[in-house]
This record gives C-alpha cells, structure tokens and sequence, in this order.
C-alpha cells in the first residue's frame, strides 16, 4: 500500500512539475524554438525524421506489444493498445480545439505537416509518454533501457524537428502520462468489462 501511494505521489509530481515547465516555456516558446535548428546533427537527422513520422510511434507500439506478447503478458499488451489509441484520440481532439499553428523551424522534409495540420499538443510527446507505465513494469534492464531511451526520442522528435514547440511537447507528456495512469489504475475494471462483454456475446 505504502509503495502504490509512493508511485502514485511520484506521477502526480511529476505531472505538476511537467505542467509548470510547459506554462514557462510557453512564455518563451518562439525563443526557445531559436535552439531547435542548433541541436541537429546530420547523422541522427534520418532517424529523427524517422520517429517524426506516424510510422514512428506505430512501430514503436509494435516492437513493445510484441515484446509483451513474448513475454505472455497479452492483456498488458491489449491495455498499452488501449492506451495508445485513446491517447490519439484526445491529442487529435485537443489539436482541434486549441488550433495553435506550428512553428516555422522545421526540417525540409515536413513542409506538408506544417500547412495542413496544429501543434499542440505533440500526440508523439503523448504516445510515447503514455508508455512509460509499462516500462518501468519490464524486468529486463536492457529492454527497459532501450525502450525509455526510444520513448525519450519519439516524445522530442517534433522539437528537434522544428515541428512543435517545447511547451507542445510538455503539453503532449502531461496528457500521455494521463492516460497511460488512468488505464493502469483501471486495469481490473478494464478486464471485468472485457469478461462481462465476452459472456454477452457468448449467450448470443
């Protein structure tokens, strides 16, 4: 009990301190948005643009359902699924109803993104974020490093990119950290669902 109120203390810091960061940045966005272009190094630009990509997270998401699956851990697979797509679905929803426009650092290769689509929050910096749950649960260091090292990527790649800016991105961790906690709390409800509508289709 004492280390369930201790994790959940730390979440709950963490998204505080995250929301002050972003109010702060936000403040300072198009200064800060000055270092972007300075940070790029030609070697990790293509696996930057890469993880830019919808391809990036979806892989991503992939590779670690996959690894639970290996692991015959399906239902934490299902959920991190779970996580993911509702993730999605309120960062695309709150893109449209702040419609902040993007910043104008970005690499050549996203011009399109740019034009026809809104910054906040970075649904990468979500995605990814909404991960994090789960890999502190694997037991296995090497995967657990890998995957936070992958996570940290894909959550700063639309800053690196010059496609968000810093407080999108905070934007965008707050809101995966979210979700991610609110399915890993509800985990058990989840799976009583899951049953009750199994036995509904099974009378049918």
């Amino acid at each position: 009990m004492k280390l369930k109120i201790l994790v959940y203390g730390k979440i709950i810091f963490g998204l505080i301190f995250t929301f002050i960061l972003g109010v702060l940045t936000f403040i300072f966005d198009e200064k800060l948005m000055s270092f972007s272009p300075l940070l790029r190094v030609n070697v990790l630009n293509s696996i930057f643009i890469f993880l830019g990509d919808i391809l990036g997270p979806i892989s991503y998401y992939l590779l670690l359902s996959a690894f639970f699956f290996s692991q015959k851990k399906k239902y934490s697979a299902f959920l991190l699924v779970l996580a993911g797509i509702f993730t999605f679905l309120l960062g695309t929803f709150f893109k449209i109803i702040f419609q902040r426009t993007r910043p104008n650092f970005s690499l050549e290769t996203f011009p399109l993104l740019i034009k026809n689509s809104f910054s906040f929050p970075s649904t990468h910096a979500a995605l990814a974020a909404a991960t994090l749950l789960w890999l502190i649960k694997i037991d296995l260091k090497v995967i657990k490093i890998i995957g936070i090292i992958l996570a940290l990527m894909i959550m700063f790649t639309g800053y690196y990119n010059g496609v968000h800016y810093l407080s999108d991105v905070l934007g965008g961790i707050i809101l995966g950290l979210g979700v991610g906690w609110l399915v890993f709390k509800n985990k058990e409800r989840i799976k009583k669902i899951l049953e009750k509508i199994k036995l509904r289709l099974h009378d049918n």
